[in-house]
């Protein structure tokens, strides 16, 4: 993971929304790690809602309880973070520190983070001789999202695309880039052209 691009933006422009939101506690890169690994815990249990990460009893009838049972119940995040604390980081979460560009960019909030990862990738991955140049579907159901797309084939209909590129070896994605609409592409700037979404065949050995 980039922690140095998590460090000088995605901490300092959330701590500028909590200190707005008059939310006196700051988020520092351990509690972000925090959260994040309760998120990735939380994607492979997509069947709970959130408040039952949290909860220590689950209701069943009424008023009645019973204890929690690590059998059929979620794990329990609250012992790393509280419910309400993991609400606040997700609702103030900012992912970008930049001042917005002069021309139009929907999606100018991202490229960042997708360069920072990139360049981690090439930095510190040592992918194997073969690759594989693929799509991916970035889950979304809100239809005003920058670069809002539907593909039939997809397990995941509604969302952003992307274009990858795996180690078909380690199965490791070390290179990513956001396909963008007709719509919302932007016409200037640095990423007016793509950098590797047409250079070959989808699924194409590297």
């Amino acid at each position: 993971m980039p922690w140095e691009y998590f460090t000088k933006h995605v901490i300092l422009a959330t701590n500028k929304a909590l200190t707005d939101n008059g939310i006196k506690q700051e988020l520092t890169l351990g509690e972000l790690k925090q959260w994040m690994g309760i998120l990735f815990l939380m994607s492979l249990h997509p069947q709970f809602s959130t408040d039952k990460f949290f909860c220590t009893n689950t209701n069943t009838k009424g008023s009645k309880k019973r204890k929690r049972n690590d059998f059929w119940d979620p794990p329990c995040c609250g012992k790393y973070m509280s419910g309400k604390r993991f609400g606040v980081i997700l609702s103030n979460l900012w992912l970008c520190n930049d001042l917005p560009p002069t021309y139009r960019d929907r999606s100018w909030r991202i490229y960042p983070l997708v360069n920072a990862f990139n360049k981690q990738m090439t930095e510190n991955f040592n992918w194997s001789w073969l690759s594989c140049l693929d799509e991916s579907m970035v889950a979304f159901l809100n239809e005003h999202c920058p670069n809002w797309v539907c593909v039939k084939r997809k397990p995941n209909l509604f969302g952003n695309r992307y274009h990858t590129i795996v180690c078909c070896l380690s199965k490791i994605i070390y290179q990513m880039e956001l396909v963008e609409t007709d719509k919302d592409h932007p016409k200037e700037g640095d990423y007016s052209k793509p950098k590797f979404e047409d250079v070959m065949p989808k699924t194409a050995a590297l």
